[in-house]
C-alpha cells in the first residue's frame, strides 16, 4: 500500500513546515516551494517512554535519555555553529568544532553564497544529534552530530 493512501485532495492533516524557498527557475519562477513532513517527532525518554516533540519543554528536559540520538531541525546557521530546534521551546547549539576541526570541511558544510547557505546544512532540514551537555536553568544544550 502506498504511503499516500491515507491522503486525498481536500484532506486536512497536521504537518511540520521544514523549508520555504522561492523558486528561481522554470515555469514556477517567483512562486514558493514548501517542504513539509507529516512524520510525528518522537524523542526517547529516560524511563523508556516516548516523549512527543510538542510535549518537550525545558521543564521536561531532564526526562530525556541523553544516550539516544534525537532528530531536530536546523533553525539558524551562525558563525559559531548550527542552532537546532528539538521542539517549539527547546533549542540547542551544534558547535562548529563538534562537527569538524578541518576548516576546509567546515567551509563546504557552511558554504554561503550571496547571504544564502548552499552547504550541507539548510534551514528547516532535519538533523540527527545527541545532547552532550544540558543546563536547563540557563536553557543551554550542547549537541554533537550523529551519523
Amino acid at each position: 500500500e502506498s504511503v499516500f493512501a491515507a491522503y486525498s485532495v481536500g484532506s486536512i492533516f497536521e504537518a511540520k513546515v521544514l523549508k520555504i524557498e522561492k523558486v528561481i527557475k522554470g515555469n514556477h519562477k517567483g512562486h514558493y516551494e514548501v517542504s513539509m513532513s507529516v512524520r510525528p517527532s518522537e524523542i526517547n525518554g529516560a524511563d523508556g517512554k516516548v516523549i512527543n516533540e510538542s510535549e518537550l519543554t525545558w521543564e521536561k528536559i531532564g526526562d530525556l535519555d541523553l544516550s539516544k540520538p534525537v532528530v531536530g531541525y536546523v533553525n539558524k546557521i551562525t558563525q559559531d555553529g548550527i542552532i537546532v530546534d528539538l521542539s517549539r521551546s527547546v533549542r540547542g547549539l551544534l558547535f562548529c568544532t563538534n562537527i569538524s576541526n578541518d576548516l576546509e570541511v567546515l567551509e563546504k558544510l557552511f558554504n554561503n553564497v550571496n547571504g544564502e547557505n548552499t552547504g550541507q546544512f539548510q534551514v528547516g532540514s532535519p538533523i540527527r544529534v545527541r545532547i552532550v551537555e544540558c543546563d536547563a536553568e540557563f536553557r543551554r544544550l550542547d549537541l554533537i552530530p550523529v551519523d
